[in-house]
């Protein structure tokens, strides 16, 4: 938990410099129209869910494995990490960094990479056994993440959006 949060540091002060021509976006406070693409989509997050549960694996996911056995060891640490660090953490990477970054002309093709790579960080390809669906569900949610960051310029948009789906998981 250490380790992620200095990452988080680190990630935050490469971010911030990364927008600095972009007036600081991540000062500016989310406004009316960014709650309602919030609460939009965190219902098309919510329906991914439940579209692609049924087809899932429900086990030998190694990374829904090795989380729900954190959650039952360090319940209250892992709670934090995955329904708040995790998120900050990501979504400076994949939205802040990412968008900002790599391909910043070319707007479509950054968001579909993001959404992408965002899938595959969440699938171990390791392990010889990938869920076709869990990797399909985590490259739409990170696409969900990405549109929501590119149309309200604001990065907690994206944050708080990946806050309450890892909150709503974590818990159910």
């Amino acid at each position: 938990m250490i380790i992620a949060i200095l990452l988080t540091i680190i990630f935050w002060q490469v971010y911030k410099k990364a927008v600095a021509d972009n007036h600081f976006e991540f000062e500016q406070p989310l406004r009316r129209n960014s709650w309602y693409l919030i609460l939009i989509g965190f219902i098309v997050m919510l329906l991914i869910n439940v579209a692609s549960m049924p087809f899932m694996k429900t086990s030998g996911n190694t990374n829904v494995d090795s989380l729900t056995s954190l959650l039952r060891s360090f319940s209250f640490f892992m709670v934090v990490f995955v329904a708040f660090i995790g998120p900050i953490l990501e979504e400076v990477l994949f939205r802040g960094l990412f968008l900002n970054w790599f391909f910043p002309h070319q707007r479509t093709l950054s968001i579909i990479l993001s959404a992408v790579i965002f899938g595959t960080f969440h699938v171990d390809f390791t392990s010889g056994s990938v869920d076709p669906i869990y990797w399909l569900s985590k490259i739409l949610l990170g696409l969900v993440l990405a549109l929501i960051y590119n149309r309200t310029k604001n990065l907690k948009a994206s944050i708080t959006l990946h806050i309450l789906n890892n909150t709503l998981a974590t818990f159910v």
